[in-house]
Protein backbone atom coordinates (compact mmCIF):
# COMPACT_ATOMS: atom_id res chain seq x y z
CA UNK A 1 0.00 0.00 0.00
CA UNK A 2 3.04 2.27 0.59
CA UNK A 3 4.75 1.80 -2.67
CA UNK A 4 0.80 2.64 -4.75
CA UNK A 5 0.59 5.70 -2.60
CA UNK A 6 4.24 7.04 -3.90
CA UNK A 7 3.63 6.22 -7.23
CA UNK A 8 0.26 8.11 -7.31
CA UNK A 9 2.29 10.74 -5.87
CA UNK A 10 4.87 10.60 -8.56
CA UNK A 11 2.28 10.54 -11.14
CA UNK A 12 0.38 13.22 -9.64
CA UNK A 13 4.02 15.25 -9.38
CA UNK A 14 4.77 14.77 -13.42
CA UNK A 15 1.04 16.06 -14.29
CA UNK A 16 1.42 19.12 -12.43
CA UNK A 17 4.47 19.69 -13.88
CA UNK A 18 3.14 19.45 -16.98
CA UNK A 19 0.48 21.49 -16.78
CA UNK A 20 2.78 24.52 -15.22
CA UNK A 21 4.75 24.01 -18.48
CA UNK A 22 2.29 24.36 -20.85
CA UNK A 23 0.90 27.04 -19.14
CA UNK A 24 4.22 28.61 -19.14
CA UNK A 25 4.47 28.15 -22.75
CA UNK A 26 1.42 29.80 -23.39
CA UNK A 27 2.01 32.89 -21.69
CA UNK A 28 5.56 33.10 -23.21
CA UNK A 29 4.36 32.44 -26.67
CA UNK A 30 4.97 35.51 -28.89
CA UNK A 31 2.31 38.15 -29.25
CA UNK A 32 2.54 39.18 -33.03
CA UNK A 33 0.45 42.52 -34.00
CA UNK A 34 -0.31 42.58 -37.96
CA UNK A 35 -2.37 45.48 -40.23
CA UNK A 36 -4.89 42.95 -41.72
CA UNK A 37 -6.86 45.82 -43.57
CA UNK A 38 -6.93 49.46 -45.07
CA UNK A 39 -9.98 51.52 -46.37
CA UNK A 40 -9.68 54.29 -48.37
CA UNK A 41 -13.64 56.61 -47.65
CA UNK A 42 -15.27 53.10 -46.83
CA UNK A 43 -13.61 50.65 -50.09
CA UNK A 44 -10.79 48.44 -49.86
CA UNK A 45 -7.24 49.87 -50.20
CA UNK A 46 -5.87 47.99 -53.36
CA UNK A 47 -2.36 50.11 -52.78
CA UNK A 48 -1.47 48.33 -49.49
CA UNK A 49 0.86 46.04 -51.53
CA UNK A 50 1.99 49.16 -53.98
CA UNK A 51 5.34 51.49 -53.27
CA UNK A 52 3.19 54.07 -51.50
CA UNK A 53 -0.28 54.96 -50.51
CA UNK A 54 -1.45 58.41 -51.76
CA UNK A 55 -4.90 60.24 -50.61
CA UNK A 56 -6.04 63.58 -50.74
CA UNK A 57 -7.16 65.64 -47.87
CA UNK A 58 -10.52 65.12 -48.13
CA UNK A 59 -10.37 61.10 -47.86
CA UNK A 60 -10.55 59.15 -45.11
CA UNK A 61 -8.24 56.14 -44.08
CA UNK A 62 -8.62 53.11 -42.03
CA UNK A 63 -6.37 50.91 -40.58
CA UNK A 64 -7.62 47.33 -39.23
CA UNK A 65 -5.23 45.05 -36.96
CA UNK A 66 -4.71 42.30 -35.07
CA UNK A 67 -2.73 41.04 -32.50
CA UNK A 68 -1.97 36.74 -32.46
CA UNK A 69 -2.49 34.64 -31.14
CA UNK A 70 -4.59 36.41 -28.31
CA UNK A 71 -6.08 34.64 -24.74
CA UNK A 72 -9.72 34.64 -24.54
CA UNK A 73 -9.31 36.34 -20.73
CA UNK A 74 -6.85 38.44 -21.94
CA UNK A 75 -7.67 42.26 -22.03
CA UNK A 76 -5.19 43.37 -24.78
CA UNK A 77 -4.38 47.29 -25.51
CA UNK A 78 -3.48 49.15 -28.24
CA UNK A 79 -0.34 51.90 -28.66
CA UNK A 80 -1.22 53.78 -31.84
CA UNK A 81 0.69 56.60 -33.36
CA UNK A 82 0.98 58.92 -36.16
CA UNK A 83 4.20 60.85 -36.87
CA UNK A 84 4.13 63.94 -39.02
CA UNK A 85 7.52 65.16 -39.64
CA UNK A 86 8.76 66.01 -35.73
CA UNK A 87 4.89 65.93 -34.70
CA UNK A 88 3.60 62.78 -33.38
CA UNK A 89 0.50 61.61 -31.79
CA UNK A 90 0.07 59.18 -29.41
CA UNK A 91 -3.10 57.33 -27.90
CA UNK A 92 -3.84 53.96 -26.13
CA UNK A 93 -6.81 52.25 -27.00
CA UNK A 94 -8.82 49.29 -27.08
CA UNK A 95 -10.08 48.59 -30.36
CA UNK A 96 -9.36 46.64 -33.17
CA UNK A 97 -9.25 49.80 -35.98
CA UNK A 98 -8.52 53.42 -36.08
CA UNK A 99 -9.68 56.20 -38.67
CA UNK A 100 -8.13 59.61 -39.79
CA UNK A 101 -10.06 62.11 -42.26
CA UNK A 102 -8.95 65.51 -43.11
CA UNK A 103 -5.51 65.36 -42.74
CA UNK A 104 -3.29 68.04 -43.78
CA UNK A 105 -0.67 67.39 -46.66
CA UNK A 106 2.36 65.89 -45.83
CA UNK A 107 4.18 62.60 -45.17
CA UNK A 108 3.35 60.13 -42.34
CA UNK A 109 4.06 57.11 -40.63
CA UNK A 110 1.42 54.91 -38.98
CA UNK A 111 2.87 52.79 -36.14
CA UNK A 112 0.60 50.27 -34.19
CA UNK A 113 1.85 48.12 -31.36
CA UNK A 114 -0.05 45.95 -28.36
CA UNK A 115 0.09 45.02 -24.84
CA UNK A 116 -2.08 43.31 -22.26
CA UNK A 117 -3.22 45.57 -19.03
CA UNK A 118 -1.46 43.26 -16.45
CA UNK A 119 2.42 43.91 -18.62
CA UNK A 120 3.25 40.66 -19.00
CA UNK A 121 3.59 40.91 -23.10
CA UNK A 122 3.95 43.32 -25.49
CA UNK A 123 4.63 42.95 -29.71
CA UNK A 124 6.65 44.81 -31.50
CA UNK A 125 5.90 47.87 -33.58
CA UNK A 126 4.21 47.62 -36.94
CA UNK A 127 4.31 50.43 -39.52
CA UNK A 128 3.46 51.75 -42.62
CA UNK A 129 4.06 54.96 -44.68
CA UNK A 130 1.27 56.83 -46.29
CA UNK A 131 1.18 60.53 -47.87
CA UNK A 132 -1.22 63.09 -48.33
CA UNK A 133 -0.75 65.14 -51.81
CA UNK A 134 -3.54 66.70 -53.32
CA UNK A 135 -1.80 67.12 -56.51
CA UNK A 136 -0.21 63.88 -56.72
CA UNK A 137 -3.60 62.08 -55.75
CA UNK A 138 -5.47 64.06 -58.66
CA UNK A 139 -2.60 62.93 -61.44
CA UNK A 140 -2.83 59.21 -60.42
CA UNK A 141 -6.39 59.24 -60.52
CA UNK A 142 -6.70 60.15 -63.90
CA UNK A 143 -3.75 58.64 -64.83
CA UNK A 144 -5.53 55.03 -63.54
CA UNK A 145 -8.32 56.48 -65.70
CA UNK A 146 -6.78 56.59 -68.92
CA UNK A 147 -4.89 52.95 -68.03
CA UNK A 148 -8.71 51.43 -67.69
CA UNK A 149 -9.85 53.46 -70.97
CA UNK A 150 -6.91 51.79 -73.20
CA UNK A 151 -7.61 48.50 -71.60
CA UNK A 152 -10.94 48.52 -72.57
CA UNK A 153 -10.42 49.92 -76.23
CA UNK A 154 -7.75 47.33 -76.58
CA UNK A 155 -10.68 44.86 -75.79
CA UNK A 156 -12.82 46.24 -77.96
CA UNK A 157 -10.07 45.76 -80.46
CA UNK A 158 -9.16 42.31 -80.07
CA UNK A 159 -12.86 41.71 -79.94
CA UNK A 160 -13.24 44.11 -83.22
CA UNK A 161 -10.48 41.97 -84.69
CA UNK A 162 -11.81 38.55 -84.00
CA UNK A 163 -15.28 39.71 -85.28
CA UNK A 164 -13.12 40.89 -88.45
CA UNK A 165 -11.46 37.38 -88.81
CA UNK A 166 -15.20 35.72 -88.29
CA UNK A 167 -16.70 37.84 -90.53
CA UNK A 168 -13.86 37.40 -93.16
CA UNK A 169 -13.88 33.48 -93.05
CA UNK A 170 -18.29 33.46 -93.07
CA UNK A 171 -18.18 36.09 -95.87
CA UNK A 172 -15.62 33.42 -97.84
CA UNK A 173 -17.48 30.65 -97.22
CA UNK A 174 -20.92 32.32 -98.33
CA UNK A 175 -19.22 33.49 -101.13
CA UNK A 176 -18.16 29.67 -102.02
CA UNK A 177 -21.84 28.64 -101.62
CA UNK A 178 -23.42 31.29 -103.18
CA UNK A 179 -20.89 30.90 -106.44
CA UNK A 180 -21.71 27.09 -106.40
CA UNK A 181 -25.36 27.88 -106.38
CA UNK A 182 -24.88 30.26 -109.55
CA UNK A 183 -22.84 27.92 -111.25
CA UNK A 184 -25.38 25.11 -111.15
CA UNK A 185 -27.98 27.60 -111.73
CA UNK A 186 -25.80 28.72 -114.69
CA UNK A 187 -25.55 24.67 -116.28
CA UNK A 188 -29.36 24.32 -115.84
CA UNK A 189 -30.34 27.92 -117.18
CA UNK A 190 -27.24 28.26 -119.44
CA UNK A 191 -29.14 27.84 -123.02
CA UNK A 192 -31.76 30.25 -121.55
CA UNK A 193 -29.60 33.13 -119.54
CA UNK A 194 -27.01 35.02 -121.23
CA UNK A 195 -23.34 34.35 -120.16
CA UNK A 196 -22.35 37.72 -119.08
CA UNK A 197 -25.30 38.14 -117.10
CA UNK A 198 -23.67 35.58 -114.53
CA UNK A 199 -20.54 36.82 -114.85
CA UNK A 200 -22.04 40.87 -113.69
CA UNK A 201 -23.98 38.47 -110.95
CA UNK A 202 -20.26 37.40 -109.55
CA UNK A 203 -18.33 40.44 -109.72
CA UNK A 204 -21.75 42.62 -107.74
CA UNK A 205 -21.27 39.85 -105.09
CA UNK A 206 -17.43 39.82 -104.90
CA UNK A 207 -17.64 43.65 -104.58
CA UNK A 208 -20.49 43.27 -101.64
CA UNK A 209 -17.86 41.73 -100.08
CA UNK A 210 -14.99 43.49 -100.48
CA UNK A 211 -17.24 46.20 -99.37
CA UNK A 212 -18.10 44.50 -95.48
CA UNK A 213 -14.01 44.07 -95.18
CA UNK A 214 -13.36 47.40 -96.46
CA UNK A 215 -16.18 49.05 -93.71
CA UNK A 216 -14.06 46.98 -91.08
CA UNK A 217 -10.46 48.46 -92.30
CA UNK A 218 -11.84 51.87 -91.50
CA UNK A 219 -13.34 51.08 -87.81
CA UNK A 220 -10.15 49.19 -87.38
CA UNK A 221 -8.27 52.20 -88.30
CA UNK A 222 -10.39 54.65 -86.52
CA UNK A 223 -10.03 52.94 -83.13
CA UNK A 224 -6.52 53.03 -83.94
CA UNK A 225 -6.32 56.63 -84.12
CA UNK A 226 -8.39 56.76 -80.65
CA UNK A 227 -5.48 54.87 -78.75
CA UNK A 228 -2.76 57.26 -80.77
CA UNK A 229 -4.91 60.01 -79.51
CA UNK A 230 -5.58 58.47 -76.30
CA UNK A 231 -1.90 57.73 -75.82
CA UNK A 232 -1.46 61.48 -76.86
CA UNK A 233 -3.24 62.49 -73.48
CA UNK A 234 -1.39 60.05 -71.56
CA UNK A 235 2.22 61.94 -72.34
CA UNK A 236 0.36 65.32 -71.96
CA UNK A 237 -0.69 64.30 -68.55
CA UNK A 238 2.86 62.72 -67.71
CA UNK A 239 3.92 65.91 -68.55
CA UNK A 240 1.75 67.95 -66.29
CA UNK A 241 2.51 65.53 -63.63
CA UNK A 242 6.29 66.50 -63.80
CA UNK A 243 5.50 70.44 -64.09
CA UNK A 244 3.58 69.51 -61.59
CA UNK A 245 6.18 67.88 -59.35
CA UNK A 246 8.52 70.92 -61.02
CA UNK A 247 6.69 73.23 -59.65
CA UNK A 248 6.06 71.44 -56.30
CA UNK A 249 9.36 71.84 -55.74
CA UNK A 250 10.04 75.29 -56.59
CA UNK A 251 7.17 76.12 -54.10
CA UNK A 252 8.98 74.33 -51.33
CA UNK A 253 12.04 76.04 -52.51
CA UNK A 254 10.52 79.69 -52.19
CA UNK A 255 8.98 78.34 -48.76
CA UNK A 256 12.13 76.95 -47.40
CA UNK A 257 13.47 80.20 -48.34
CA UNK A 258 10.69 82.02 -46.48
CA UNK A 259 11.31 80.16 -43.41
CA UNK A 260 14.85 80.78 -43.39
CA UNK A 261 14.30 84.71 -43.37
CA UNK A 262 11.67 84.40 -41.08
CA UNK A 263 14.19 82.46 -38.78
CA UNK A 264 16.86 85.34 -39.63
CA UNK A 265 14.24 88.04 -38.42
CA UNK A 266 13.66 85.89 -35.48
CA UNK A 267 16.94 85.62 -34.41
CA UNK A 268 17.70 88.96 -35.34
CA UNK A 269 14.56 89.91 -32.50
CA UNK A 270 16.17 87.72 -30.24
CA UNK A 271 19.24 89.20 -30.42
CA UNK A 272 17.58 92.91 -30.05
CA UNK A 273 15.87 91.42 -26.70
CA UNK A 274 19.29 90.29 -25.44
CA UNK A 275 20.77 93.48 -26.07
CA UNK A 276 18.08 95.24 -24.42
CA UNK A 277 18.66 93.09 -21.53
CA UNK A 278 21.79 94.04 -21.46
CA UNK A 279 21.82 97.20 -20.90
CA UNK A 280 19.05 97.09 -18.51
CA UNK A 281 21.02 95.15 -16.37
CA UNK A 282 24.21 97.36 -16.80
CA UNK A 283 21.81 100.58 -16.05
CA UNK A 284 20.64 99.16 -12.56
CA UNK A 285 24.43 98.63 -11.11
CA UNK A 286 25.27 102.78 -11.28
CA UNK A 287 22.15 103.48 -10.33
CA UNK A 288 22.42 101.28 -7.29
CA UNK A 289 25.68 102.73 -6.84
CA UNK A 290 24.19 106.31 -6.77
CA UNK A 291 21.54 105.45 -4.70
CA UNK A 292 24.04 104.06 -2.33
CA UNK A 293 26.07 106.84 -2.02
CA UNK A 294 22.95 109.00 -1.86
CA UNK A 295 21.97 107.68 1.01
CA UNK A 296 26.02 107.77 2.93
CA UNK A 297 25.58 111.80 1.92
CA UNK A 298 22.24 111.80 4.08
CA UNK A 299 23.42 109.73 6.84
CA UNK A 300 26.58 110.08 7.44
CA UNK A 301 29.02 113.06 8.82
CA UNK A 302 31.73 113.30 6.36
CA UNK A 303 34.29 115.80 5.83
CA UNK A 304 34.98 118.29 2.75
CA UNK A 305 37.37 115.71 1.20
CA UNK A 306 35.13 112.66 1.58
CA UNK A 307 32.09 114.67 0.39
CA UNK A 308 34.13 115.86 -2.90
CA UNK A 309 35.05 112.13 -3.69
CA UNK A 310 31.40 111.08 -3.48
CA UNK A 311 30.59 113.59 -5.69
CA UNK A 312 32.89 112.56 -8.41
CA UNK A 313 31.65 109.07 -7.88
CA UNK A 314 28.28 109.92 -8.40
CA UNK A 315 29.09 112.16 -11.75
CA UNK A 316 31.14 109.14 -12.71
CA UNK A 317 28.11 106.35 -12.22
CA UNK A 318 25.65 109.26 -14.11
CA UNK A 319 28.20 109.52 -16.74
CA UNK A 320 28.01 105.60 -17.16
CA UNK A 321 24.25 105.63 -16.80
CA UNK A 322 24.07 108.07 -19.70
CA UNK A 323 26.45 105.91 -22.12
CA UNK A 324 24.56 102.83 -22.09
CA UNK A 325 21.79 105.00 -22.65
CA UNK A 326 22.97 106.21 -25.71
CA UNK A 327 24.05 102.24 -26.42
CA UNK A 328 20.44 101.77 -26.30
CA UNK A 329 19.35 104.58 -29.09
CA UNK A 330 22.85 103.15 -30.82
CA UNK A 331 20.86 99.02 -30.52
CA UNK A 332 17.24 100.91 -32.00
CA UNK A 333 18.90 102.33 -35.26
CA UNK A 334 20.98 99.28 -35.85
CA UNK A 335 18.02 96.82 -35.10
CA UNK A 336 19.70 94.23 -33.71
CA UNK A 337 23.14 94.12 -35.17
CA UNK A 338 25.04 93.78 -32.02
CA UNK A 339 27.48 95.43 -29.82
CA UNK A 340 30.39 97.06 -30.96
CA UNK A 341 33.93 96.26 -29.30
CA UNK A 342 36.37 99.18 -28.96
CA UNK A 343 39.62 97.93 -28.14
CA UNK A 344 42.49 99.61 -26.42
CA UNK A 345 45.87 98.79 -25.37
CA UNK A 346 45.45 99.22 -21.34
CA UNK A 347 46.30 97.86 -18.16
CA UNK A 348 44.05 96.20 -16.53
CA UNK A 349 44.66 96.36 -12.99
CA UNK A 350 43.51 100.93 -13.73
CA UNK A 351 40.04 99.24 -14.68
CA UNK A 352 40.06 96.87 -11.49
CA UNK A 353 41.12 99.85 -9.14
CA UNK A 354 38.20 101.87 -10.82
CA UNK A 355 35.39 99.46 -10.33
CA UNK A 356 36.80 98.27 -6.93
CA UNK A 357 36.45 102.05 -5.28
CA UNK A 358 33.19 102.43 -6.96
CA UNK A 359 31.79 99.63 -5.19
CA UNK A 360 33.42 100.14 -1.56
CA UNK A 361 31.01 102.31 -0.35
CA UNK A 362 28.44 99.57 -0.96
CA UNK A 363 31.15 97.04 0.97
CA UNK A 364 31.38 99.45 3.86
CA UNK A 365 27.45 99.45 4.00
CA UNK A 366 27.76 95.71 5.12
CA UNK A 367 30.78 96.08 6.70
CA UNK A 368 32.70 94.06 5.23
CA UNK A 369 36.34 92.96 4.77
CA UNK A 370 37.10 94.94 1.58
CA UNK A 371 39.92 94.56 -0.14
CA UNK A 372 42.40 94.27 -3.33
CA UNK A 373 45.80 92.47 -4.25
CA UNK A 374 47.04 93.46 -7.99
CA UNK A 375 49.54 91.70 -9.88
CA UNK A 376 52.01 95.33 -10.95
CA UNK A 377 53.92 92.98 -13.44
CA UNK A 378 51.30 92.49 -15.86
CA UNK A 379 51.54 92.88 -19.21
CA UNK A 380 49.05 95.50 -21.34
CA UNK A 381 46.44 93.93 -23.26
CA UNK A 382 44.22 94.83 -25.43
CA UNK A 383 40.28 94.59 -24.32
CA UNK A 384 37.37 96.71 -24.91
CA UNK A 385 37.59 98.51 -21.73
CA UNK A 386 33.78 99.53 -20.60
CA UNK A 387 32.99 95.79 -21.16
CA UNK A 388 35.72 94.64 -19.23
CA UNK A 389 34.60 97.30 -16.62
CA UNK A 390 30.77 95.92 -16.97
CA UNK A 391 32.09 92.28 -16.10
CA UNK A 392 34.31 93.39 -13.05
CA UNK A 393 31.18 95.53 -11.77
CA UNK A 394 29.42 92.03 -12.30
CA UNK A 395 31.44 90.05 -10.22
CA UNK A 396 32.27 92.57 -7.24
CA UNK A 397 28.38 93.51 -6.91
CA UNK A 398 27.66 90.18 -6.96
CA UNK A 399 30.47 88.91 -4.30
CA UNK A 400 28.93 91.90 -2.04
CA UNK A 401 25.51 91.12 -2.88
CA UNK A 402 25.61 87.74 -1.45
CA UNK A 403 27.69 87.76 1.36
CA UNK A 404 26.54 88.54 4.55
CA UNK A 405 27.54 91.49 6.85
CA UNK A 406 30.80 91.25 8.37
CA UNK A 407 31.88 88.66 5.96
CA UNK A 408 35.22 89.53 3.44
CA UNK A 409 35.47 90.36 -0.26
CA UNK A 410 38.89 89.99 -2.09
CA UNK A 411 39.74 91.18 -5.45
CA UNK A 412 42.64 89.86 -7.27
CA UNK A 413 44.61 90.01 -10.48
CA UNK A 414 47.16 87.89 -11.45
CA UNK A 415 49.38 86.42 -14.98
CA UNK A 416 49.40 82.51 -15.67
CA UNK A 417 52.77 82.59 -17.59
CA UNK A 418 51.97 78.94 -18.73
CA UNK A 419 48.90 80.06 -20.89
CA UNK A 420 50.05 83.83 -21.14
CA UNK A 421 46.87 84.56 -19.50
CA UNK A 422 45.69 87.74 -17.12
CA UNK A 423 43.28 86.22 -14.63
CA UNK A 424 40.74 88.36 -12.62
CA UNK A 425 39.07 86.69 -9.77
CA UNK A 426 36.64 87.79 -6.75
CA UNK A 427 36.27 85.47 -3.77
CA UNK A 428 33.88 86.08 -0.77
CA UNK A 429 33.18 84.32 2.42
CA UNK A 430 29.37 84.32 1.37
CA UNK A 431 26.09 81.77 0.74
CA UNK A 432 28.28 79.94 -1.97
CA UNK A 433 26.64 77.57 -4.21
CA UNK A 434 25.15 74.42 -4.81
CA UNK A 435 26.29 71.65 -7.09
CA UNK A 436 23.26 71.83 -8.88
CA UNK A 437 23.45 75.62 -9.18
CA UNK A 438 27.12 75.82 -10.89
CA UNK A 439 25.91 73.89 -13.88
CA UNK A 440 23.45 76.56 -14.19
CA UNK A 441 25.77 79.61 -13.02
CA UNK A 442 26.44 81.24 -16.34
CA UNK A 443 22.85 80.14 -17.97
CA UNK A 444 20.80 82.87 -19.25
CA UNK A 445 17.88 84.45 -16.72
CA UNK A 446 19.16 81.42 -13.97
CA UNK A 447 17.89 80.97 -10.80
CA UNK A 448 20.14 80.10 -8.45
CA UNK A 449 19.08 78.96 -4.26
CA UNK A 450 21.46 81.80 -3.20
CA UNK A 451 19.41 85.17 -2.39
CA UNK A 452 20.81 88.57 -2.24
CA UNK A 453 21.42 89.30 2.36
CA UNK A 454 19.95 92.63 2.05
CA UNK A 455 16.97 92.91 0.17
CA UNK A 456 19.04 93.59 -3.06
CA UNK A 457 18.06 92.65 -6.58
CA UNK A 458 18.40 89.75 -8.67
CA UNK A 459 17.49 89.07 -12.83
CA UNK A 460 19.14 86.45 -13.36
CA UNK A 461 21.78 87.96 -16.41
CA UNK A 462 24.54 89.59 -15.13
CA UNK A 463 26.58 85.89 -14.82
CA UNK A 464 25.00 85.23 -18.77
CA UNK A 465 26.31 88.85 -19.48
CA UNK A 466 29.59 87.75 -17.80
CA UNK A 467 29.93 84.71 -19.88
CA UNK A 468 29.11 86.37 -23.14
CA UNK A 469 31.43 89.65 -22.61
CA UNK A 470 34.16 87.56 -21.99
CA UNK A 471 34.08 85.57 -24.86
CA UNK A 472 33.63 87.91 -27.20
CA UNK A 473 37.37 88.61 -25.99
CA UNK A 474 38.51 84.92 -27.03
CA UNK A 475 38.80 84.38 -23.32
CA UNK A 476 36.77 81.89 -20.26
CA UNK A 477 34.79 82.47 -17.19
CA UNK A 478 34.55 79.89 -14.80
CA UNK A 479 33.22 79.71 -10.70
CA UNK A 480 34.97 77.67 -7.42
CA UNK A 481 32.12 77.36 -4.49
CA UNK A 482 30.83 75.07 -2.15
CA UNK A 483 27.47 75.43 -0.32
CA UNK A 484 27.63 77.92 2.69
CA UNK A 485 32.10 78.49 1.72
CA UNK A 486 31.63 80.82 -0.15
CA UNK A 487 32.82 81.50 -4.00
CA UNK A 488 35.37 82.81 -6.10
CA UNK A 489 34.59 84.13 -9.53
CA UNK A 490 37.08 83.93 -12.26
CA UNK A 491 37.81 85.18 -15.90
CA UNK A 492 40.89 85.08 -17.77
CA UNK A 493 41.66 86.64 -21.38
CA UNK A 494 44.77 85.96 -23.49
CA UNK A 495 47.11 88.57 -24.13
CA UNK A 496 47.87 88.21 -27.88
CA UNK A 497 44.62 88.87 -29.16
CA UNK A 498 44.93 89.38 -32.87
CA UNK A 499 41.84 92.10 -33.41
CA UNK A 500 40.57 94.80 -35.09
CA UNK A 501 40.41 98.49 -34.47
CA UNK A 502 36.47 97.97 -33.96
CA UNK A 503 34.82 94.57 -33.77
CA UNK A 504 30.94 93.86 -33.96
CA UNK A 505 30.35 90.41 -31.84
CA UNK A 506 26.70 89.39 -31.82
CA UNK A 507 25.45 87.43 -28.41
CA UNK A 508 24.14 84.53 -28.99
CA UNK A 509 21.36 81.92 -26.92
CA UNK A 510 22.89 80.96 -23.63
Amino acid sequence: MHISLNKYFHFTLLVFSLLLTDINNLKSEEHIISIDNIQVNGEIADTYFADEIVISNTDSILFEYSVNPVLDKEPVLYRVMLVMGNDTSINVINGMEVRYANLPQANYKFIISAFDSSGEWSTKEESLEFRVDNNLHSVLVKSNNLELQIAELKKKLKELESENGVISIISDIALIIFLTIILLFAIIFFKNRPKKKSIDTKQREVKVGSSNQNNLSVENAELKEEIASLRLQIDKMQEQSRNLVLQNKELQENLNKTDKSKQELEELQKQKEELFSVIVHDIKNPASVIKGLVDLLTNYDSTASDFEDIMKDIAASSSRILMLSSEISKIMALEGTGLKLHYDKVDINDIAQDVFTRNSYNAKNKKLTYECMFDNNLPEITLDVLRIDEVMDNLISNAIKYTERNGSVLVETSFDKDKNHIVFSVSDTGQGLSEEDIKSTFQKGATLSSKPTAGESATGLGLWIVKKMIEAHDGYVWVKSKKGEGSTFAFSIPVNRKVKNEKVEKLENA
